[in-house]
């Protein structure tokens, strides 16, 4: 497995890093940025596993696979533009794959309420993060990830309802 993700990691870097080359030749500066951040973004199971997290091969699988359709084909290529409901499909795939990694997190502890309260915790913090990271990228590189001159806040809390049910049913089905 541990070879597989390299090879992901890998292939994806080369064509982002392609598409930003392509980006620069036609001087559209935020799309190059967009390219250029995935190798940060896929080495984060390997920065966490370095900081004495322990993040199995299989979940930095999933969350490669995560990064391929949210980041890669989402973001880079920019399928959130092209097709409807994408980000929407990506918002509940990300509360399913962030309850996922609270579960790991928290496997040897036996107390269930406090299970469940932390894994849809853990879904809300993150999603709430992303949230935020979005508001600022929309200031700092005038862009409009949040489509707040479209929906206003309607996007931002489908995001984060969607994730929140996505984690949800993780839960119930952890039962």
């Amino acid at each position: 497995m541990k070879k597989i993700n390299n090879f992901i990691i890998i292939v994806l870097s080369v064509v982002s890093y392609l598409i930003a080359i392509y980006n620069i030749k036609h001087k559209i500066l935020v799309r190059v940025l967009i390219a250029l951040t995935i190798l940060p973004v896929l080495l984060v199971p390997k920065i966490l596993r370095k900081l004495k997290f322990k993040i199995s091969d299989n979940l930095e699988f999933i969350f490669l696979l995560f990064m391929i359709f949210a980041y890669f084909l989402g973001t880079v290529l920019n399928f959130y533009d092209k097709f409807n409901n994408y980000d929407t499909l990506m918002h509940f795939l990300s509360g399913v794959f962030e309850a996922f990694i609270a579960i790991d997190l928290i496997k040897e502890n036996k107390n269930k309420g406090l299970n469940i309260l932390f894994v849809l915790g853990f879904v809300c913090l993150v999603s709430v993060c992303w949230e935020i990271f979005e508001f600022t990228s929309s200031i700092v590189l005038k862009v409009d990830p949040q489509r707040v001159e479209l929906t206003g806040v309607t996007d931002t809390m489908k995001d984060l309802i969607v994730a929140l049910i996505g984690g949800i049913l993780v839960v119930l089905g952890k039962k």
